[in-house]
């Protein structure tokens, strides 16, 4: 290898190096717990709920909450603006040791989505189009958090509609 050779293949190390580390900064101040309740960075909407706590035999759970993540998508074929619903264990862990839990999804949801109050759920966010709104709910019911959903109208009385169970989550199967 000739010198030039070798003084290129060392730019393009320290290049992938900077990068790297350019990501996971990103990655950390996305995702690192904060003092405030909603985020935004690049179309990425990130809104947390409050903290719980689960005991389930020899080990116990807790979360600082559940983020919700909003991706907009931008519009799909109709011209309607979409975006991907995730929900995130916030500080995950068992038996006070930090586990690293990647985000749900959910699924792809019409309108502009965000958080709404809670009621009785661990937290609750709704996706609104053109008089139509998605509504989607986590609620903790003993060592199982249970996301459900709903379409409601405008106008129409929240409990209207019974919710369906999206996705069911299992404190105990999240860390094997």
């Amino acid at each position: 290898m000739y010198p030039s050779e070798v003084k290129e293949r060392k730019k393009l190390n320290s290049t992938h190096i900077l990068i790297l580390v350019v990501v996971i900064a990103l990655g950390y101040l996305a995702f690192s717990p904060s003092e405030n309740k909603v985020k935004e960075a690049d179309g990425l909407v990130i809104a947390t709920s409050t903290a719980e706590i689960v005991s389930v035999g020899e080990y116990t759970y807790s979360f600082d909450g559940v983020d919700w993540l909003f991706e907009d998508q931008g519009e799909n074929y109709l011209g309607i603006p979409v975006s991907i619903v995730r929900i995130k264990f916030d500080n995950f862990k068992r038996n006070d040791i930090d586990i690293s839990v990647l985000p749900y999804r959910l699924g792809l949801y019409s309108g502009d989505c965000r958080v709404i109050e809670k009621g009785e759920a661990l937290t609750k966010a709704r996706c609104l189009y053109s008089g139509t709104a998605s509504e989607l709910a986590v609620y903790l019911e003993g060592d199982i958090v249970l996301v459900k959903s709903r379409v409601v109208s405008e106008g129409s009385s929240d409990n209207d509609e019974p919710m369906i169970t999206l996705l069911e989550i299992n404190l105990n199967e999240v860390v094997q």
